[in-house]
């Protein structure tokens, strides 16, 4: 067992229900209640439930990193295609934590998060 890949894949499920949940309630709901939102697709409907769909397809996403960790995290062997693949999502983490942290100035705790599932998962991915 790869307890790297493990715990990075149950801190990866835990951001992105946190993401939908919370989001959702103190974003997407509130910005639901506003009508000078700009039109897109036609409609101020159309740019709430685009903003809506953005906002968990994101989280859908990143649950389905936290899914391919899982998988790995009982490989003993890890392939060369399946280090590609998790040194691909470690890096693409790594840019998700220096966006968080420089866009927020450290204020949206998101980046401890996910700069904590690019460090397991590279580590993981390197037979740690």
């Amino acid at each position: 067992m790869n307890y790297y890949l493990l715990i990075a894949s149950i801190v990866a499920a835990v951001i992105c229900l946190s993401h939908s949940v919370f989001g959702e309630i103190k974003i997407i709901r509130p910005i639901q209640k506003l009508d000078n939102l700009p039109i897109v697709l036609g409609s101020i409907l159309a740019t709430k439930q685009t903003l809506r769909l953005a906002w968990h397809v994101t989280s859908v996403l990143g649950l389905g990193s936290a899914a391919i960790f899982f998988y790995y995290s009982s490989e003993v062997n890890i392939s060369p295609e399946g280090t590609f693949v998790l040194k691909t999502l470690s890096f693409t983490y790594f840019v998700a934590f220096l966006i968080s942290l420089i866009c927020s100035k450290a204020k949206h705790p998101s980046w401890a998060a996910l700069v904590i599932v690019s460090i397991l998962v590279w580590i993981g991915s390197s037979g740690g």
